[in-house]
């Protein structure tokens, strides 16, 4: 007849040996697929985000004027904001013109938030390091509106994640020869889009035409 035998201390002391082995082994590939769910959480939320962005933008292009109900330019920008001014009928309507709506998108503090018919500030977007807004008029890519034109071509949206630079932080000059090389190796916008304005008029000439 067999007998119970009771673990010894060296038994008890091996296995916790082993278990904490397996521990130490298991924990490391544990704690790389939960970083590998979270970045592909967090990347399946910015595409939802940017797409949520490119919509808004979309809408306004479609019917963006030259010039608002005061006979102000349909569209203001600098390298980080944008104001576009389109015709559109929101629920929300706090302007004195209710058939022009205007959507205000702007890079602060390493977020981009939009702005809708003079509404509330609202974020789409947290972690960005850069924005860069540029219309395409007179041929060329620019960064500013130049007034030599009605109403621009298209519109270039480009974002870069990551930390946000100071405004405050000064940059090292580089040294010389060095700048084109420096242009050159700028590293990609994470996402980049652009948007062509609706252009109604040049729509009947083609269709006059045929």
């Amino acid at each position: 007849m067999s007998r119970l035998r009771s673990f010894t201390l060296f038994e008890l002391l091996l296995a916790i040996i082993l278990l904490s082995a397996l521990v130490f082994v298991l924990l490391p590939a544990a704690r790389r697929v939960m970083d590998s769910s979270a970045a592909a959480s967090d990347r399946s939320q910015r595409l939802s985000r940017l797409a949520l962005l490119s919509d808004m933008i979309d809408r306004s292009m479609l019917t963006l004027l030259a010039v608002d109900a005061e006979g102000k330019p349909g569209f203001e920008l600098t390298r980080s904001a944008i104001k576009l001014t389109s015709c559109g009928v929101s629920l929300a309507q706090k302007s004195e013109y209710p058939d022009i709506q205007t959507l205000e998108i702007r890079h602060s503090s390493g977020a981009v938030s939009v702005r809708e018919a003079g509404g509330a500030w609202q974020q789409v977007l947290e972690g960005v390091s850069r924005v860069e807004f540029l219309l395409h008029e007179s041929g060329s890519w620019q960064g500013s509106v130049s007034g030599e034109s009605a109403i621009p071509v298209a519109l270039s949206v480009s974002v870069w994640f990551g930390d946000d630079a100071s405004e405050d932080e000064e940059l090292a000059a580089p040294e010389p020869g060095v700048l084109a090389s420096v242009v050159e190796d700028e590293i990609d916008p994470d996402w980049r889009r652009v948007f062509a304005v609706f252009d109604p008029a040049g729509v009947q000439l083609n269709g006059a035409a045929q």
